[in-house]
C-alpha cells in the first residue's frame, strides 16, 4: 500500500493536464527569449567613453593676452558634443554598460572679460537639442521620444548661468584649468538651480570646455523607461558635455 494515496484521476484530464503544461512550457520559453531578447538590444559589451578633454596637440604658452585674445564673445562651434548615460538593467540585473546618447546640436555661448587676476565669462547659456540625440539602437531613441525624457515633448534642454564663472589668468596662460558654473537647468520642462564643475582647456585659438552632472531623474518629473518590467532603467543619469567655443 503506498504510503501517500493518490487521489483518482478523471477520464481524460492526463491529456488535459499535459497540454496545459505544455502551454505553459511556450508562455515560459517566450518571456526568457523577450527577456534574453531585450538584454542583448539593451545592453552592450561597450559603451563610448565619456565626454572629457584631450590634451592639446599645440597648447597655449606665454600670456593670454599675446598668445589668445580672450576678451569678448564666444560661440559653440563644430566638435561640440551633449548627451546622458545611464544605466539599463535586466530585471534585477544591472546591465554590462551603460546607454549612452548624444547630440552635436547645440548653440550658445558666453561673454569674457578681464577682472585683476582673473578672466570672467558671463552672459552663459548653452541650447541642447534633445530631440536629435543618437544612441547605438534606433529602438531605444524611438521610445525615448514618448519615454523617459520624452523628447518629442520636451525637444530642448537649456543651461542658463546665474552668476559669472571664473578662471584665474595664471591657468589661463598654462592652457588649462577648472571653474565651476551656478545656474538654471532646464530638463524636461522643468527647471532646477545647479552647480557645474567644468575642465576648461585652451586649444589653438579655441576653448574647450566638458563637464557632467549627475540628475536624479525625478527631480525632472522624468519617470525611467520600463519595457514591459524587463528592461529598466536606474532612476539616475548622468549629463555629460564637451563643448567647443570659438570667437564669436
Amino acid at each position: 500500500m503506498d504510503a501517500y494515496p493518490q487521489e483518482p484521476v478523471a477520464h481524460g484530464a492526463g491529456g488535459g493536464g499535459r497540454k496545459w503544461l505544455g502551454l505553459v512550457a511556450i508562455l515560459v520559453l517566450v518571456v526568457v527569449v523577450a527577456a534574453a531578447g531585450a538584454y542583448f538590444f539593451f545592453a552592450k559589451k561597450d559603451s563610448p567613453e565619456k565626454l572629457q578633454l584631450e590634451k592639446p596637440a599645440t597648447p597655449v604658452t606665454g600670456s593670454p593676452a599675446s598668445d589668445v585674445d580672450f576678451v569678448g564673445k564666444w560661440s559653440v562651434t563644430t566638435g561640440s558634443e551633449a548627451g546622458y548615460r545611464v544605466r539599463e538593467k535586466l530585471a534585477r540585473l544591472p546591465a554590462s554598460s551603460d546607454a549612452v546618447g548624444r547630440t552635436s546640436d547645440i548653440k550658445g555661448g558666453f561673454t569674457v572679460a578681464k577682472e585683476g587676476d582673473n578672466l570672467v565669462a558671463s552672459d552663459i547659456k548653452i541650447e541642447v537639442n534633445m530631440a536629435s540625440l543618437k544612441s547605438d539602437e534606433d529602438r531605444r531613441d524611438n521610445r525615448m521620444k514618448t519615454s523617459g525624457l520624452e523628447t518629442a515633448k520636451y525637444p530642448t534642454a537649456t543651461f542658463t548661468a546665474t552668476e559669472p564663472a571664473k578662471i584665474s589668468l595664471r591657468d589661463a596662460q598654462s592652457g588649462r584649468g577648472s571653474a565651476e558654473v551656478t545656474g538654471d537647468l532646464t530638463l524636461h520642462g522643468t527647471t532646477k538651480k545647479v552647480t557645474i564643475p567644468l575642465d576648461i582647456q585652451v586649444s589653438g585659438s579655441k576653448i574647450e570646455i566638458a563637464g557632467a552632472k549627475l540628475v536624479v531623474m525625478a527631480d525632472y518629473n522624468i519617470t525611467p523607461p520600463d519595457v514591459a518590467g524587463i528592461v529598466t532603467v536606474e532612476p539616475s543619469g548622468t549629463l555629460e558635455f564637451k563643448v567647443i567655443f570659438a570667437r564669436a
